[in-house]
Protein backbone atom coordinates (compact mmCIF):
# COMPACT_ATOMS: atom_id res chain seq x y z
CA UNK A 1 0.00 0.00 0.00
CA UNK A 2 3.22 2.18 1.02
CA UNK A 3 4.54 1.33 -2.13
CA UNK A 4 1.57 2.31 -4.11
CA UNK A 5 0.70 6.24 -2.65
CA UNK A 6 4.62 6.60 -3.11
CA UNK A 7 4.32 5.74 -7.22
CA UNK A 8 1.40 7.68 -7.36
CA UNK A 9 3.48 10.89 -5.44
CA UNK A 10 6.32 10.33 -8.03
CA UNK A 11 5.63 12.85 -10.71
CA UNK A 12 5.07 14.94 -7.75
CA UNK A 13 8.01 14.64 -6.27
CA UNK A 14 10.18 14.82 -9.40
CA UNK A 15 8.16 18.49 -10.13
CA UNK A 16 9.00 19.63 -6.65
CA UNK A 17 12.53 18.17 -6.38
CA UNK A 18 13.34 20.16 -10.25
CA UNK A 19 11.80 23.31 -9.20
CA UNK A 20 13.82 23.13 -5.96
CA UNK A 21 17.09 23.12 -7.97
CA UNK A 22 16.55 25.17 -10.82
CA UNK A 23 16.73 28.22 -8.13
CA UNK A 24 20.35 27.36 -7.02
CA UNK A 25 22.66 29.96 -8.35
CA UNK A 26 20.77 32.20 -10.33
CA UNK A 27 19.40 35.34 -9.83
CA UNK A 28 15.41 35.80 -9.26
CA UNK A 29 14.45 36.52 -12.99
CA UNK A 30 16.51 33.28 -13.56
CA UNK A 31 15.25 31.69 -11.32
CA UNK A 32 11.51 32.26 -12.18
CA UNK A 33 12.18 31.66 -16.20
CA UNK A 34 13.31 28.00 -14.93
CA UNK A 35 11.02 27.35 -12.87
CA UNK A 36 7.99 28.11 -15.28
CA UNK A 37 10.23 25.94 -18.41
CA UNK A 38 9.76 23.22 -15.50
CA UNK A 39 6.21 23.65 -15.45
CA UNK A 40 5.40 23.81 -18.54
CA UNK A 41 7.58 21.09 -18.78
CA UNK A 42 4.92 18.89 -16.79
CA UNK A 43 2.37 21.26 -18.10
CA UNK A 44 1.04 23.15 -15.09
CA UNK A 45 0.30 26.01 -17.56
CA UNK A 46 -2.07 27.80 -14.11
CA UNK A 47 0.86 27.87 -12.04
CA UNK A 48 3.30 28.61 -14.85
CA UNK A 49 0.58 32.10 -15.18
CA UNK A 50 1.01 32.46 -11.67
CA UNK A 51 4.24 32.46 -11.42
CA UNK A 52 4.83 35.09 -14.42
CA UNK A 53 1.84 37.26 -12.17
CA UNK A 54 3.70 37.45 -9.22
CA UNK A 55 6.91 38.43 -11.29
CA UNK A 56 5.35 41.04 -13.05
CA UNK A 57 3.98 42.60 -10.07
CA UNK A 58 7.94 42.98 -8.89
CA UNK A 59 8.57 44.22 -12.10
CA UNK A 60 5.83 45.20 -14.65
CA UNK A 61 8.76 45.95 -17.88
CA UNK A 62 9.74 42.29 -17.33
CA UNK A 63 10.94 41.66 -20.96
CA UNK A 64 11.35 37.65 -20.66
CA UNK A 65 8.68 37.13 -18.37
CA UNK A 66 6.25 39.09 -20.69
CA UNK A 67 7.31 37.40 -23.73
CA UNK A 68 7.09 33.74 -21.38
CA UNK A 69 3.06 35.49 -20.58
CA UNK A 70 2.27 35.29 -24.59
CA UNK A 71 3.98 31.58 -25.28
CA UNK A 72 1.78 30.24 -22.63
CA UNK A 73 -1.60 32.13 -24.05
CA UNK A 74 -0.45 30.47 -27.44
CA UNK A 75 0.23 27.14 -25.96
CA UNK A 76 -3.25 27.43 -24.66
CA UNK A 77 -4.74 27.94 -27.95
CA UNK A 78 -5.91 31.54 -26.76
CA UNK A 79 -4.18 33.39 -29.94
CA UNK A 80 -7.12 36.29 -29.32
CA UNK A 81 -5.53 36.84 -25.92
CA UNK A 82 -2.19 36.64 -26.66
CA UNK A 83 -2.56 38.97 -29.46
CA UNK A 84 -3.76 41.62 -27.16
CA UNK A 85 -0.66 40.96 -24.95
CA UNK A 86 1.38 41.23 -27.73
CA UNK A 87 -0.04 44.53 -28.42
CA UNK A 88 0.45 45.80 -24.95
CA UNK A 89 4.04 44.88 -24.33
CA UNK A 90 5.06 46.45 -27.85
CA UNK A 91 3.17 49.16 -26.94
CA UNK A 92 5.12 49.84 -23.35
CA UNK A 93 7.71 47.70 -23.18
CA UNK A 94 9.32 46.70 -26.31
CA UNK A 95 8.27 48.41 -29.59
CA UNK A 96 9.98 45.97 -32.50
CA UNK A 97 9.93 42.64 -30.59
CA UNK A 98 9.20 39.73 -32.75
CA UNK A 99 7.79 37.28 -30.67
CA UNK A 100 5.12 35.97 -32.20
CA UNK A 101 7.06 35.66 -35.45
CA UNK A 102 9.71 34.04 -33.49
CA UNK A 103 6.55 31.63 -32.12
CA UNK A 104 6.36 30.05 -35.69
CA UNK A 105 9.45 28.00 -35.34
CA UNK A 106 8.81 27.50 -31.90
CA UNK A 107 9.03 22.96 -31.16
CA UNK A 108 5.24 22.85 -29.90
CA UNK A 109 2.65 22.46 -32.61
CA UNK A 110 -0.43 24.75 -30.85
CA UNK A 111 2.05 26.84 -30.27
CA UNK A 112 2.86 27.70 -33.67
CA UNK A 113 -0.48 27.04 -35.24
CA UNK A 114 -1.67 29.65 -32.64
CA UNK A 115 0.61 32.22 -33.77
CA UNK A 116 -0.16 32.03 -37.43
CA UNK A 117 -3.76 32.95 -36.39
CA UNK A 118 -2.43 35.80 -34.30
CA UNK A 119 -0.50 37.02 -36.64
CA UNK A 120 -3.83 36.50 -39.15
CA UNK A 121 -5.24 38.88 -36.70
CA UNK A 122 -3.01 41.56 -36.64
CA UNK A 123 -2.19 41.48 -40.53
CA UNK A 124 1.70 41.76 -39.66
CA UNK A 125 3.26 42.47 -43.03
CA UNK A 126 7.02 41.65 -40.87
CA UNK A 127 5.80 37.83 -41.09
CA UNK A 128 5.35 37.60 -43.94
CA UNK A 129 8.70 35.18 -44.89
CA UNK A 130 8.29 33.22 -41.54
CA UNK A 131 4.23 32.81 -42.62
CA UNK A 132 5.54 31.34 -46.19
CA UNK A 133 7.98 29.39 -44.53
CA UNK A 134 5.20 27.79 -42.74
CA UNK A 135 2.49 26.64 -45.37
CA UNK A 136 5.04 23.55 -45.60
CA UNK A 137 5.20 23.07 -41.59
CA UNK A 138 5.10 19.37 -41.24
CA UNK A 139 1.32 19.76 -39.17
CA UNK A 140 -1.44 19.91 -40.68
CA UNK A 141 -3.04 22.69 -38.35
CA UNK A 142 -0.04 24.75 -38.68
CA UNK A 143 -0.24 24.93 -42.49
CA UNK A 144 -3.82 25.75 -42.12
CA UNK A 145 -3.26 28.38 -40.07
CA UNK A 146 -0.33 30.14 -42.00
CA UNK A 147 -2.62 29.93 -45.30
CA UNK A 148 -5.16 31.66 -43.78
CA UNK A 149 -2.79 34.25 -42.43
CA UNK A 150 -1.41 34.63 -45.58
CA UNK A 151 -4.77 35.50 -47.38
CA UNK A 152 -5.57 37.79 -44.45
CA UNK A 153 -2.63 39.67 -44.86
CA UNK A 154 -2.65 39.62 -48.98
CA UNK A 155 0.92 39.95 -49.86
CA UNK A 156 1.97 39.81 -53.55
CA UNK A 157 5.21 37.35 -52.43
CA UNK A 158 2.39 34.78 -51.09
CA UNK A 159 1.20 33.59 -54.38
CA UNK A 160 4.42 31.19 -55.04
CA UNK A 161 3.85 29.21 -51.34
CA UNK A 162 -0.02 29.54 -51.93
CA UNK A 163 0.27 28.07 -55.23
CA UNK A 164 2.76 25.52 -54.08
CA UNK A 165 0.25 24.59 -50.93
CA UNK A 166 -3.35 23.68 -53.86
CA UNK A 167 -0.84 20.09 -54.22
CA UNK A 168 -0.92 19.54 -49.94
CA UNK A 169 -1.87 16.58 -48.91
CA UNK A 170 -4.97 17.82 -46.83
CA UNK A 171 -7.90 18.68 -48.90
CA UNK A 172 -8.40 21.77 -46.41
CA UNK A 173 -5.08 23.45 -46.98
CA UNK A 174 -5.96 23.03 -50.68
CA UNK A 175 -9.40 24.75 -50.42
CA UNK A 176 -8.03 27.69 -47.85
CA UNK A 177 -5.08 28.05 -49.98
CA UNK A 178 -7.16 28.77 -53.13
CA UNK A 179 -9.63 30.68 -51.49
CA UNK A 180 -6.11 32.98 -50.09
CA UNK A 181 -5.03 33.02 -53.52
CA UNK A 182 -8.22 34.68 -54.95
CA UNK A 183 -7.67 37.46 -52.27
CA UNK A 184 -4.73 38.15 -53.57
CA UNK A 185 -5.52 39.73 -56.95
CA UNK A 186 -2.33 37.93 -58.72
CA UNK A 187 -2.96 37.26 -62.26
CA UNK A 188 -0.62 34.56 -62.08
CA UNK A 189 -2.61 32.62 -59.77
CA UNK A 190 -5.22 31.70 -62.62
CA UNK A 191 -3.42 29.06 -64.33
CA UNK A 192 -3.11 27.16 -61.17
CA UNK A 193 -6.70 27.62 -59.47
CA UNK A 194 -7.87 26.43 -63.46
CA UNK A 195 -5.64 23.14 -62.68
CA UNK A 196 -7.46 22.93 -59.04
CA UNK A 197 -10.56 22.62 -61.03
CA UNK A 198 -9.67 19.11 -61.26
CA UNK A 199 -9.09 18.14 -57.63
CA UNK A 200 -10.63 15.40 -56.44
CA UNK A 201 -12.36 17.14 -53.94
CA UNK A 202 -15.56 19.30 -54.25
CA UNK A 203 -14.40 21.94 -51.96
CA UNK A 204 -11.34 22.24 -53.24
CA UNK A 205 -13.41 22.80 -56.55
CA UNK A 206 -15.48 25.09 -55.05
CA UNK A 207 -12.93 27.50 -53.56
CA UNK A 208 -11.00 27.11 -57.08
CA UNK A 209 -13.59 28.51 -58.96
CA UNK A 210 -14.71 31.52 -56.90
CA UNK A 211 -11.21 32.34 -56.54
CA UNK A 212 -11.07 32.29 -60.11
CA UNK A 213 -14.36 34.79 -60.13
CA UNK A 214 -12.60 36.90 -58.06
CA UNK A 215 -9.44 37.52 -59.96
CA UNK A 216 -11.52 38.73 -62.84
CA UNK A 217 -10.60 42.08 -62.76
CA UNK A 218 -6.55 41.17 -63.06
CA UNK A 219 -6.90 38.96 -66.09
CA UNK A 220 -7.33 39.19 -69.56
CA UNK A 221 -10.60 38.02 -70.68
CA UNK A 222 -9.30 35.93 -73.48
CA UNK A 223 -7.60 33.12 -70.72
CA UNK A 224 -11.77 33.11 -69.99
CA UNK A 225 -12.68 32.54 -72.97
CA UNK A 226 -10.33 29.95 -74.20
CA UNK A 227 -11.72 27.67 -70.90
CA UNK A 228 -14.98 28.04 -72.16
CA UNK A 229 -13.41 24.99 -74.56
CA UNK A 230 -12.46 22.88 -71.80
CA UNK A 231 -14.04 19.43 -71.90
CA UNK A 232 -14.36 19.37 -67.80
CA UNK A 233 -17.59 20.96 -67.00
CA UNK A 234 -16.88 22.56 -63.96
CA UNK A 235 -13.71 24.55 -66.02
CA UNK A 236 -16.49 25.33 -68.51
CA UNK A 237 -18.73 26.80 -66.27
CA UNK A 238 -16.21 28.83 -63.98
CA UNK A 239 -15.02 30.41 -67.30
CA UNK A 240 -18.55 31.47 -68.05
CA UNK A 241 -19.02 32.88 -64.77
CA UNK A 242 -15.68 34.64 -64.82
CA UNK A 243 -16.64 36.47 -68.29
CA UNK A 244 -20.24 37.46 -66.80
CA UNK A 245 -18.89 38.88 -64.25
CA UNK A 246 -16.54 40.76 -66.78
CA UNK A 247 -20.18 41.64 -68.72
CA UNK A 248 -19.36 39.16 -70.96
CA UNK A 249 -22.45 36.95 -72.66
CA UNK A 250 -20.01 34.97 -74.53
CA UNK A 251 -20.81 31.90 -71.81
CA UNK A 252 -24.45 32.23 -71.61
CA UNK A 253 -25.25 28.80 -73.27
CA UNK A 254 -22.60 27.08 -70.89
CA UNK A 255 -24.90 28.58 -68.02
CA UNK A 256 -28.13 28.32 -69.49
CA UNK A 257 -26.92 24.49 -70.32
CA UNK A 258 -25.95 24.36 -66.28
CA UNK A 259 -29.43 26.00 -65.22
CA UNK A 260 -30.91 22.95 -66.79
CA UNK A 261 -28.32 19.98 -66.60
CA UNK A 262 -26.65 20.74 -63.97
CA UNK A 263 -26.81 18.16 -60.98
CA UNK A 264 -25.72 20.26 -58.41
CA UNK A 265 -28.15 22.75 -57.21
CA UNK A 266 -25.21 25.38 -56.58
CA UNK A 267 -24.27 25.00 -59.77
CA UNK A 268 -27.89 26.34 -60.90
CA UNK A 269 -28.10 28.64 -58.88
CA UNK A 270 -24.73 30.42 -59.61
CA UNK A 271 -25.41 30.24 -63.00
CA UNK A 272 -28.87 31.94 -63.22
CA UNK A 273 -27.44 34.49 -61.15
CA UNK A 274 -24.56 35.13 -63.77
CA UNK A 275 -27.55 34.87 -66.46
CA UNK A 276 -29.32 37.71 -64.42
CA UNK A 277 -26.45 40.11 -64.09
CA UNK A 278 -26.07 39.57 -67.71
CA UNK A 279 -29.43 40.56 -68.16
CA UNK A 280 -29.85 37.71 -70.67
CA UNK A 281 -33.09 37.93 -72.18
CA UNK A 282 -32.36 34.66 -74.35
CA UNK A 283 -32.14 32.64 -71.30
CA UNK A 284 -35.48 34.13 -70.09
CA UNK A 285 -37.02 30.58 -70.61
CA UNK A 286 -34.60 28.70 -69.03
CA UNK A 287 -34.66 30.70 -65.58
CA UNK A 288 -38.45 30.85 -65.63
CA UNK A 289 -38.68 27.01 -65.71
CA UNK A 290 -35.69 27.00 -62.49
CA UNK A 291 -39.16 28.35 -60.71
CA UNK A 292 -39.95 24.50 -60.94
CA UNK A 293 -36.19 23.31 -59.56
CA UNK A 294 -36.63 20.62 -56.34
CA UNK A 295 -34.14 22.77 -54.29
CA UNK A 296 -35.64 26.31 -52.54
CA UNK A 297 -32.44 27.64 -53.17
CA UNK A 298 -32.34 27.28 -56.99
CA UNK A 299 -35.92 28.78 -57.12
CA UNK A 300 -35.14 31.51 -55.01
CA UNK A 301 -32.27 32.49 -57.33
CA UNK A 302 -35.02 32.61 -60.40
CA UNK A 303 -37.46 34.38 -58.64
CA UNK A 304 -34.60 37.23 -58.21
CA UNK A 305 -33.40 36.87 -61.23
CA UNK A 306 -36.72 38.00 -63.05
CA UNK A 307 -37.15 40.70 -61.19
CA UNK A 308 -33.84 41.98 -62.83
CA UNK A 309 -34.96 40.81 -66.30
CA UNK A 310 -38.96 42.29 -66.25
CA UNK A 311 -40.98 40.48 -68.82
CA UNK A 312 -44.81 40.13 -68.69
CA UNK A 313 -44.26 36.71 -69.46
CA UNK A 314 -43.27 35.85 -65.78
CA UNK A 315 -46.03 37.48 -63.94
CA UNK A 316 -48.07 34.34 -64.03
CA UNK A 317 -45.08 32.02 -63.02
CA UNK A 318 -44.52 34.36 -60.17
CA UNK A 319 -48.08 34.25 -59.41
CA UNK A 320 -48.32 30.97 -59.50
CA UNK A 321 -45.23 30.29 -56.97
CA UNK A 322 -47.06 33.05 -54.55
CA UNK A 323 -50.22 30.77 -54.86
CA UNK A 324 -48.71 27.41 -53.65
CA UNK A 325 -49.76 26.89 -50.22
CA UNK A 326 -47.40 24.01 -50.26
CA UNK A 327 -44.50 26.16 -51.20
CA UNK A 328 -42.06 27.81 -47.88
CA UNK A 329 -43.68 31.44 -47.13
CA UNK A 330 -39.82 33.00 -47.92
CA UNK A 331 -40.25 31.65 -51.57
CA UNK A 332 -43.98 32.93 -51.84
CA UNK A 333 -43.27 36.18 -50.17
CA UNK A 334 -40.04 36.57 -52.84
CA UNK A 335 -42.52 36.07 -55.73
CA UNK A 336 -44.96 38.63 -54.53
CA UNK A 337 -42.02 41.01 -54.35
CA UNK A 338 -40.53 40.57 -57.97
CA UNK A 339 -44.00 40.52 -59.68
CA UNK A 340 -44.41 43.97 -57.85
CA UNK A 341 -41.07 45.06 -59.04
CA UNK A 342 -41.59 43.60 -62.73
CA UNK A 343 -44.69 45.62 -63.19
CA UNK A 344 -43.34 48.89 -61.49
CA UNK A 345 -40.40 48.63 -64.11
CA UNK A 346 -43.15 47.70 -67.07
CA UNK A 347 -45.02 50.37 -65.91
CA UNK A 348 -42.74 53.11 -65.82
CA UNK A 349 -41.02 51.32 -69.71
CA UNK A 350 -44.88 51.93 -71.06
CA UNK A 351 -45.26 55.30 -73.41
CA UNK A 352 -47.20 57.80 -71.24
CA UNK A 353 -50.88 58.62 -72.59
CA UNK A 354 -50.59 62.50 -73.79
Amino acid sequence: MHRSIILKSLPFLILASALALSGCGKSPSGQRLEEIATLVKFREYDKAMLVIKKGLEEEPSDKALLRQRILLFLRAERPDIALAAFKDFTEKVSPNDKVLIEALSHEEVAVRASAAKALSMEKDKRAMSALNKAVSDPQEMVRRAAVNALGQIREASSSAPLQKALSDTSWFVRGEAASALGSLGQKNAIPALFKALEDTDEYVRHAASSAIVDLVGVADKKIFADHLKQDRREVRLTAALALAALHDASGAGVLAAEVKDAPEARFRRRSIEALSSLGAKDSLGVIQSALSDKQAEVRMAAIAALARIPEKSSLALLAKVADDKTAPEVLRSAARQSAKAILESLNASAPQAK
